[in-house]
């Protein structure tokens, strides 16, 4: 972080966001963190982390205990719309130079985000209504009329970001043609890897 960012506004207290703001904290760097929902918003039911994103929470020193809350996905088998193998992929060989993949429950990784974060606030059913450049900083009016100067403006709020619309204009997302679904069962012992069809 240079020495011009002095402060900081994360936009979203998603996963994004949060995990932002623990590395912003742990720098020392001073930022707001807003969020729109009443309250901790948790989407969806499971999240899979590849290697490189337990690496960066390994450097947050939070890849011990998200490992202890999920589960190693030790292999990708994809297969075709009619159930043929394309490949059997073993994740350690891809990713174990930064990181095991692990699949964990979206609200235990957040748990485990919040706890990380510790004190620090975070301004709930909080919006950013308008957003303008001056010299070298960044003037943001918020919902409640409040205004205030930031050095930087990070946008994590999701697809339907505000940020992104305020700074771009009227962009909406484009559907790219591919749908997951997520759910949690009990796994047995002997899964230890998931299977896609393409």
């Amino acid at each position: 972080m240079t020495d011009q960012i002095k402060r900081v506004l994360i936009v979203g207290a998603g996963m994004a966001g949060l995990t932002l703001a623990i590395s912003l904290k742990r720098q020392g760097v001073n930022f707001d963190i807003v969020e729109r929902q009443p309250t901790w918003p948790t989407h969806g039911a499971g999240i899979y982390l590849l290697g490189n994103a337990m690496r960066a929470l390994g450097s947050l020193d939070l890849a011990d205990e998200v490992k202890r809350n999920g589960t190693p996905i030790l292999s990708q088998t994809l297969l075709t719309d009619r159930g043929r193998k394309v490949a059997t992929i073993d994740t350690a060989s891809v990713w174990g130079n930064c990181g095991p993949c692990i699949g964990i429950r979206r609200a235990d990784l957040q748990a485990t985000l919040i706890k990380a974060l510790g004190d620090s606030e975070v301004r709930f059913s909080s919006t950013v209504e308008a957003i303008s450049q001056r010299d070298q900083v960044a003037a943001v009016e918020f919902n409640d009329g409040t205004r205030r100067d930031y050095d930087l403006v990070v946008g994590a709020d999701g697809i339907r970001s505000s940020v992104r619309k305020l700074i771009f204009g009227n962009t909406e997302p484009r559907f790219c043609g591919q749908v997951g679904w997520r759910f949690i069962v009990k796994c047995p012992a002997s899964v230890d890897g998931w299977t896609l069809g393409v």
